[in-house]
């Protein structure tokens, strides 16, 4: 974590090591742990939700917070029960979507690719059990999968970073220089990021200047530290601005923005609005709603039409994901770049231009 969530990281980890002991599970547990089996919440009325979340935790900023928004959402406005799990490691995984499909949860929630092999054989051992998960298709009956066009919000990346480093363009705590250089950092490699990587770079190649397109991975998706440092060396080497979609691994990415007065664009959440201290290097981000989808599956199980066996694909038609511009830099951004945007993005809606979801 940068400095500015360390405290909070501190808060996490000493809330895991007081649940832990109780829990007998090495990780947090928080919410109600009541549970309905179908009826919901252990005699009462209200829905029961359990969460498992990445690794990442919640307060990375991102992915799992945008995801607990959405929970809070279904909290506040369904008034759901909710028990969460942070795991510690990916191992933990199947430990608590087993857990869990095996008490009296209305629905088991899953986060992200990383945990197709565990929910796919935990939603098989418990077959009366419904469960969400997102970015991954499950053929599974119990299991409704939402997948997102990560794509296309990407492609308005690469049309705004790359449109915007051609420009002599100077607002907050950055500039551009005469290179014309972008950059991707990924997390981990796999087939959601694939999406991120190649959306973003067919972005920028649509564009008839050479804008030169470097990209590395970090392995991880909590090491700011080690996002600051691809971050930096990118910025040494021309890059106007950086991209990154990894986890808390990219706010590393935007502290060396502001070190090295360049530029950085979010992603998941608006993070200019999340990470307020960087807000005067982030361009704007590519927004992943991921808490829409949790919310619509709460939803649809409330009304007893959980959507077990099917996929639902959300991306810009839908509001699924989108390019958002920051709050302190939005409004500085040439009007003929956010003009440029904007017609890609009805081109990506009205069918005309068909982005690659792999680097192929």
């Amino acid at each position: 974590m940068n400095g500015a969530n360390s405290e909070d990281a501190t808060r996490r980890t000493t809330r895991r090591a007081y649940l832990a002991g109780a829990a007998g599970l090495g990780v947090g547990l928080a919410g109600c742990t009541g549970g309905g089996g179908g009826g919901g919440g252990g005699g009462s009325d209200s829905l029961s939700v359990a969460m498992v979340y990445t690794t990442a935790g919640k307060g990375d900023e991102g992915f799992n917070d945008s995801a607990s928004e959405g929970l809070q959402r279904a909290k506040d406005e369904l008034g759901i029960e909710l028990t969460e799990a942070e795991p510690e490691g990916s191992e933990q995984y199947s430990t608590f979507l087993r857990k869990f499909a095996g008490g009296e949860h209305d629905l088991v929630c899953g986060l992200s690719f990383e945990m197709v092999t565990p929910m796919k054989q935990v939603a098989s051992d418990f077959s009366d059990q419904q469960f969400t998960i997102v970015d991954v298709a499950l053929d599974a009956p119990n299991v409704a999968s939402y997948l997102y066009r990560e794509h296309e919000g990407c492609y308005l990346v690469g049309q705004l970073n790359g449109r915007l480093t051609g420009q002599s363009f100077e607002a907050g705590a950055g500039s551009t220089n005469e290179d014309l250089v972008v950059g991707f950092i990924g997390g981990k490699k796999n087939p959601v990021i694939e999406k991120f990587h190649a959306g973003y770079k067919a972005g920028v190649e649509s564009l008839d200047a050479d804008v030169e397109f470097r990209s590395a991975y970090a392995g991880t998706w909590t090491s700011p530290s080690k996002g600051k440092s691809i971050a930096e060396s990118m910025y040494d080497e021309g890059a106007d601005v950086v991209f990154p979609a990894a986890g808390g691994t990219g706010l590393g990415a935007f502290q060396a923005a502001q070190e090295r007065s360049r530029y950085a664009v979010g992603v998941d959440k608006e993070q200019s609005k999340a990470t307020p201290e960087y807000s005067n290097v982030i361009l704007g981000s590519m927004v992943k709603r991921v808490g829409e989808a949790f919310y619509r599956s709460i939803e649809n199980v409330s009304n007893g039409e959980h959507r077990g066996g099917e996929q639902t694909s959300l991306g810009l038609q839908e509001e699924g994901v989108d390019l958002v511009y920051g709050t302190d830099l939005g409004s500085e951004i040439p009007e003929s770049v956010k003009s440029a945007v904007s017609g890609a993005r009805s081109s990506i809606v009205d069918g005309d231009v068909e982005v690659p979801s792999t680097l192929g």
